[in-house]
């Protein structure tokens, strides 16, 4: 699933980077802050490396070529993600989320936020797959069968 989720998040980024239209560029910077204060650009990057390093047998310099996919994308992830946010909220709106994001708490969240999702996801995992017995995996076997064509 992650690999696909990577896969996806690729191939989102090359079609943004074709067709991003500029948006006002105090946005922009907002919305820059904001996604860098979510993570976004750490989860987008941390995509672009693991797509890269399954076919690093390809590139003469993996980590140069991740680095430039990196590099020359972010922008226009940032102008979509501005259009897409300046739908829903104010200038003023991102720049207060953008306060809340530098406030101690959330500086505090984001530091721990990657490792507690990495753990969480490898222990439900662990849970749920690795007894046939457990309620989880019967939950997701009837799930499957019920909606499974005969």
């Amino acid at each position: 699933m992650k690999k696909t989720f990577s896969m996806l998040f690729m191939m989102l980024a090359i079609a943004l980077s074709m067709s991003a239209q500029d948006v006002d560029k105090e946005c922009t910077v907002e919305v820059d802050k904001m996604l860098r204060a979510m993570n976004v650009q750490e989860m987008y990057a941390q995509s672009v490396v693991k797509i890269v390093q399954q076919r690093k047998d390809r590139y003469t310099n993996p980590d140069a070529v991740a680095k430039e996919i990196i590099d020359s994308t972010w922008p226009d992830v940032v102008q979509e993600y501005a259009k897409a946010y300046s739908k829903y909220l104010t200038l003023d709106d991102m720049r207060a989320i953008n306060e809340f994001y530098a406030s101690p708490a959330w500086q505090k969240m984001g530091r721990c936020q990657t490792e507690i999702s990495n753990n969480l996801e490898t222990e439900l995992m662990s849970k749920w797959l690795s007894d046939p017995n457990s309620k989880y995996w019967k939950n997701m076997i009837a799930i499957i069968v019920k909606y499974t064509k005969l």
